[in-house]
């Protein structure tokens, strides 16, 4: 029995969408790097709700996040003094081995 056939014998007697739902497609790493080198308010709502995600997935890249957006405050807001302790913060952070 050809595919098609048994496709369409399937779907006379099952309940069969026509279109099924695929779940969506993971972020590329290209995409995550991006929202976390990015300022926050360049992201748009699904930018932040999917960033929110891969963080809330990954505690090392949650970790790695907060430090980047840390040396990013620091270097717009001209905060050098505080690059002694973030140093140690990230020499401290749990990184995975």
């Amino acid at each position: 029995m050809p595919y098609s056939s048994l496709r369409d014998w399937a779907r006379s007697r099952l309940q069969w969408p026509d279109n099924p739902a695929r779940p969506p497609a993971p972020p590329s790493v290209r995409q995550v790097t991006g929202w976390l080198t990015r300022r926050p308010s360049t992201l748009t709502e699904d930018e932040h709700q999917q960033l929110k995600a891969v963080l809330d997935a990954c505690p090392e890249l949650a970790t790695a996040h907060r430090l980047v957006r840390g040396f990013g405050n620091m270097l717009t807001q001209q905060t050098s003094v505080l690059l002694p302790a973030w140093i140690e913060d990230a020499a401290e952070a749990d990184r995975p081995d």
